[in-house]
């Protein structure tokens, strides 16, 4: 399985020229959760997906994954890639010739994932083969802000986790979607990928522990919530 990073889409906030994914949140960047939780799964080669403009500022922060014990690739994404509402899924076309024949995992640069109990659920994830398999937050560990789009699949109350696991279609699933679009003003979203594993009966939406919290992270409010949330997780795994 390889990864996506995908820090394509993200809008700039506050007064910082450094491009959003590097917000420092606690102890470390913003888009190093999303990060951690590729490599909890075993992920080892991944694809950071990024705007021109801040594609130089994520390489000097990441470097060619030596760091983490992983080797990493760098895209930039074109304009149409850029906008917050297809990003995601111009990100699984796009990665397609780095992917190639192998499942691939998602996840979002925008969002704080933190709390017990992951890992488990992630590298059991990593085993998958066929369909789609996408992550969910209820209840009390759901975010108001963590979903993009409404998405087939969740029930009310849920959100995007901002991690998803899909199988060596998903690529073409997603050049399908473009090419049967009425119109090239309206990209493939997220939601029409999983709508297409959906009728195809392939998939599978699967609800984090609720220890979990996953956070997106769209401005200074939610920054500093996120930062809070990142210290109290730690408080409570302290021994």
């Amino acid at each position: 399985m390889r990864g996506i990073l995908v820090a394509a889409g993200l809008p700039r906030f506050g007064t910082s020229d450094a491009p959003t994914g590097l917000l420092p949140v606690h102890d470390k960047a913003l888009m190093d959760y999303a990060l951690d939780a590729l490599l909890a799964a075993g992920i080892r080669r991944i694809l950071i997906v990024a705007a021109p403009a801040d594609a130089p500022g994520y390489q000097a922060h990441l470097g060619g994954g030596e760091k983490w014990g992983a080797g990493f690739s760098y895209l930039i994404a074109p304009a149409a890639a850029t906008e917050p509402s297809c990003a995601l899924a111009m990100a699984v076309a796009l990665g397609g010739e780095f992917v190639g024949r192998r499942t691939v995992a998602l996840a979002a640069a925008d969002r704080v994932i933190t709390g017990r109990g992951l890992d488990a659920q992630l590298q059991d994830a990593a085993q998958l083969k066929k369909g789609a398999r996408v992550f969910v937050c209820d209840g009390a560990a759901a975010d108001a802000d963590s979903a993009a789009e409404p998405s087939p699949g969740l029930a009310p109350g849920q959100t995007h986790a901002g991690l998803f696991f899909y199988d060596s279609s998903a690529a073409a699933r997603v050049l399908e979607i473009a090419r049967q679009s009425p119109s090239p003003a309206s990209p493939p979203r997220l939601a029409d990928l999983h709508r297409a594993y959906q009728t195809a009966g392939r998939l599978r939406v699967e609800t984090l522990d609720r220890a979990v919290k996953s956070l997106r992270v769209t401005g200074p409010d939610s920054l500093r919530a996120a930062a809070r949330a990142v210290a109290a997780a730690r408080r409570e795994n302290s021994p």
